[in-house]
């Protein structure tokens, strides 16, 4: 009697209530699952194990004589053991850490290995529905395939950049080398008539020159002819004429040093005006240089590969470039 007073005295008595009730509940769960997933890669590893034995072709029926499996049951199982069994696989730890049913575990494989670990860690897969879980992965390998495949666009949309301006650049080369050309054309034109006008010169000059000799010579005969009384106006029309020949003579020389002037010129404003098409042109490549190598800067942080073949594909056109 005094036995059951000192354990009715000391004995506390756990109070029955909703929260209470509730975790009891999860921990008969944590039980049986923790006990279901043990199972279930136990029944995979041995499955595996069989279907290494079964004659090739007879898989499916011995699953359907021996164990009453589908062939997709079997394959889950193999599927829980591959992955929750092997230590070095990313849900090894998710079959204790989070009391994974047999249906979450399943519903988790259909995540890449690379988002496991994240989404463990994002995620209550412990307070989860299956439902849940199969709606968020659905979600998120949605998002990963839409983000892949806007980097294959954003891939596609820069090699066609690239090469939209190699080819410019190669355009805007043909053109500066045809304006070199075409300069040196017109340089060349311009110092032959600059040397033809400077032997035109040359020949007026000289003919002047004898112009005023024979005028000089003229008018001495004129004057030793004449008479007394037409001396003077002898002599005067003698000397407006010879004035009259030299001022035609002078002004066609004036004529022809102008021409000289302006051909020089015209030649120093091309060398200058091709001088500035140049610098312009190189200024032009120069910033193209920078765009293409700032670009290979911003693809190397997300891509060093693809960033590495457009650094050797400039590389290589700069060296084309190399007299």
């Amino acid at each position: 009697m005094s036995d059951s007073i000192v354990e009715a005295k000391y004995q506390i008595v756990q109070e029955r209530s909703l929260p209470v009730i509730a975790s009891e509940i999860h921990q008969i769960e944590r039980t049986v699952y923790g006990v279901a997933m043990d199972g279930a890669i136990q029944i995979g590893e041995k499955l595996k194990e069989a279907q290494g034995m079964v004659p090739a072709g007879e898989w499916v029926k011995w699953l359907s004589e021996n164990l009453n499996y589908s062939q997709r049951q079997a394959y889950n199982f193999m599927e829980i053991a591959s992955n929750y069994g092997d230590s070095n696989s990313p849900y090894f730890n998710l079959q204790t850490s989070a009391n994974l049913s047999i249906s979450k575990a399943l519903e988790l494989l259909r995540l890449p290995d690379e988002e496991v670990e994240n989404f463990a860690e994002t995620h209550d897969i412990e307070n989860e529905s299956v439902r849940s879980l199969k709606d968020q992965i659905s979600q998120l390998k949605k998002e990963k395939t839409e983000a892949e495949e806007r980097a294959r666009e954003a891939e596609q949309a820069s090699s066609s950049v690239n090469d939209e301006e190699v080819a410019k650049l190669r355009e805007r080369e043909q053109e500066l080398e045809q304006s070199v050309r075409n300069t040196l054309e017109r340089e060349s034109d311009l110092q032959i008539k600059l040397d033809k006008a400077k032997e035109d010169l040359k020949k007026a000059k000289a003919k002047l020159k004898e112009s005023e000799a024979a005028k000089d010579e003229e008018i001495q005969d004129r004057l030793a002819k004449a008479s007394a009384e037409l001396e003077e106006k002898a002599k005067a029309d003698a000397h407006a004429e010879a004035e009259e020949e030299l001022q035609k003579q002078k002004e066609k020389i004036s004529h022809l040093t102008e021409q000289v002037e302006k051909l020089e010129a015209e030649k120093a404003k091309l060398s200058n005006t091709s001088l500035m098409e140049f610098k312009v042109m190189v200024d032009q490549l120069q910033d193209i240089y920078f765009k293409i190598n700032d670009m290979i800067t911003e693809q190397n942080e997300h891509d060093p590969e693809l960033g590495l073949k457009m650094q050797n594909a400039l590389q290589k056109l700069i060296e084309g470039w190399r007299p």
